[in-house]
């Protein structure tokens, strides 16, 4: 497969860390009933170095030896990131929402038993504080530490250092990281007191790294997208607090996109958010049509599934110990002697039989627990401490089994341009295959990509009897379908902007027989005046995944468009946020088909099969 590449390109070193014991990096976690200070596990059961403790360590090295030489070859603000500001807004004054990363990523470095001496489970190491006066141990000052790496032993760590960068980049890479980690003395807590003596170090320029598969010859309109995280992954929702990002289970189309534009444009050396600027460059016809790219959205799954979930309906109910629907309802019979009782009703487990009817998820979590250490004191800098709840690829089930998760996702090409889309296709597939899909989420985690053929884990409906006059229409991801002003206070009175969405030309004309719906705000500081850029606040009003729409009427091949092409965005949302219903208004606004959203199932064979 040929296509054209810029001067740099995704390259990867692989980096061991020997470090004599004791040892101690803390977990975020809490481990037996007494232990204060846990060695850090990740959710496989593994012990680990955390990557962001050898990134912070090893900027630190390359400043004083920056500050040592004069600058020199320690191009340490490019490579690791330059330091956010930290300055207040003036009074009216917008805030800064940009940043600038570094160009290496740093994977996790887990324990590697091979070539390192035993370990020992269940070693408890102990450190006081002792009186002054009375020469005891201090009330309260008994830290008890999990040990298992034993004084004088010896350990190697092993991680990997990946970016995008030209070949005489990498070169200068190549030794300056390896003198920086060098140069590094110690790694964890306690180190003023002998913890963590780092006594070898080695790193080596990696040629072959792990790859996708089914790229030799991808066919159709429609591709599958199998994306397997060599990490950790972080995308961050709604903020829980100022401090703490919580990690959404889906990746977003957005998220993606995204991550391939920032891909390309590192790839030709380009700047800003729009990969379509660059004019002769590499991936020329997959940068002129990036923006009429559909990528639905990441949906977990156990490894090697490859039925894409679905989404668990609003029109579902539960009576008694089973599960009904009731989309084409309008008042709720008493079946036996239960009243139906809607997901808002449901328990855990209940909510868990229901997503597994469908398909659904749900990935483990881990919480980390992180803070900057300032360089002088060698303490945690004040009000910088921040957790990330983050989804988890591999991690121990509660039998201590091995399980792995990957993420479904789907390329649609429909709304590219016809004379470019073989090459385009062409590109895109050799940008995958190459590269995988860096990059994605607040941890910047690569994702090996792999094409598959991936199907719905729930089925149409193939006769609908004596509803054939009727579509009943799922939200697969969320959708503006109508704007904030069109709702009564409290988000009520719903009927009349939905009947209005249904009724507008550029939908085809249905009408609205009955819906079950959730709805839900999005807005803050950074959509407000990363998008919007208005003087008057306004937030997005987004109909959430799973609502249900039973319509009568209209072109058939307009709802197969929406199954294309997504739900498009609703006539009073454009004009209130000055969109102009094209590709361009990703620009504008994230919720825009071409990011996933809008995504729905057509007539589930679900409401058939199961009618309360």
């Amino acid at each position: 497969m040929n296509a054209n590449h810029g001067t740099a390109g995704l390259t990867c070193w692989l980096v061991r860390l020997k470090l004599r014991g004791p040892l101690l990096t803390t977990s975020s976690a809490p481990l037996g009933f007494g232990i204060d200070a846990p060695f850090a596990r990740n959710a496989a059961g593994e012990y680990y170095l955390s990557g962001t403790l050898v990134k912070g360590r090893l900027k630190e090295s390359w400043q004083e030896l920056s500050e040592a030489e004069g600058g020199g070859a320690w191009n340490w603000k490019r490579w690791l990131g330059k330091e956010p500001p930290r300055k207040e807004p003036p009074e009216g004054g917008a805030e800064d929402w940009t940043s600038e990363r570094g160009v290496l990523q740093f994977t996790d470095f887990p324990f590697q038993q091979a070539g390192s001496d035993p370990v020992t489970e269940h070693t408890i190491t102990y450190r006081i504080e002792r009186d002054r006066e009375t020469r005891s141990v201090s009330r309260g000052q008994n830290l008890m530490i999990e040990s298992p790496f034993a004084a004088g032993a010896e350990y190697w760590f092993e991680g990997r250092v990946w970016g995008i960068v030209s070949e005489d980049e990498a070169a200068v890479v190549d030794v300056c990281l390896r003198q920086g980690l060098c140069f590094t003395p110690v790694l964890g807590a306690e180190t003023t007191v002998g913890f963590g003596v780092i006594t070898g170090v080695e790193v080596a320029r990696v040629i072959e790294w792990e790859k996708g598969s089914g790229w030799n010859a991808p066919q159709g309109e429609r591709w599958g997208l199998v994306l397997s995280p060599e990490g950790p992954l972080c995308l961050a929702g709604r903020r829980l607090a100022e401090n703490i990002f919580e990690s959404e289970a889906e990746i977003s189309g957005g998220v993606v996109k995204g991550a391939l534009a920032s891909l390309i444009q590192q790839l030709n050396g380009g700047t800003g958010r729009d990969v379509a600027a660059g004019g002769e460059a590499a991936y020329k016809e997959l940068r002129e049509e990036f923006s009429n790219l559909r990528v639905l959205h990441g949906k977990a799954v156990k490894k090697g599934a490859l039925k894409r979930p679905g989404v668990v309906p609003l029109s579902a109910v539960r009576v008694g110990k089973e599960f009904w629907d009731a989309a084409f309802l309008k008042e709720l019979p008493v079946k036996g002697d239960c009243a139906p009782a809607f997901r808002v009703d449901w328990k855990r487990p209940e909510e868990q039989e229901a997503d597994a009817l469908f398909g659904v998820v749900h990935p483990p979590r881990e919480l980390r627990v992180r803070t900057q250490i300032e360089t002088a004191a060698r303490r945690a800098k004040d009000a910088n401490l921040f957790a990330y709840r983050m989804l988890a690829p591999r991690a121990l089930n509660g039998k201590k089994e091995m399980e792995e998760y990957e993420w479904l996702a789907e390329v649609l090409f429909h709304g590219v341009d016809a004379a470019k889309r073989t090459q385009v296709k062409v590109q895109l597939a050799d940008l995958l295959e190459r590269n995988g899909l860096p990059g994605v989420g607040k941890l910047k985690t690569r994702c090996v990509a792999s094409l598959a053929e991936v199907e719905p884990a729930m089925p149409v409906a193939g006769n609908k009897g004596a509803q054939a006059d009727l579509w009943v229409v799922t939200l697969q991801t969320p959708a503006l379908l109508c704007d904030v002003s069109q709702m009564g206070a409290g988000l009520s009175d719903a009927a009349a902007a939905y009947e209005s969405y249904w009724r507008e030309p550029s939908n085809g004309v249905f009408e609205l027989v009955y819906f079950q719906v959730s709805q839900r705000l999005a807005g803050g500081g950074y959509l407000w005046k990363e998008f919007t850029a208005e003087d008057v606040y306004r937030p997005y009003l987004l109909t959430e995944a799973g609502s249900t729409f039973v319509l009568r009427g209209g072109p058939e091949a307009k709802v197969r468009g929406w199954q294309e092409r997504g739900l498009p965005v609703a006539d009073t949302v454009r004009t209130a946020f000055g969109l102009t219903g094209d590709s361009s208004d990703w620009q504008r606004c994230p919720y825009v088909p071409e990011n996933g959203f809008g995504e729905v199932a057509v007539d589930l064979a679900w409401h058939w099969e199961r009618p309360l």
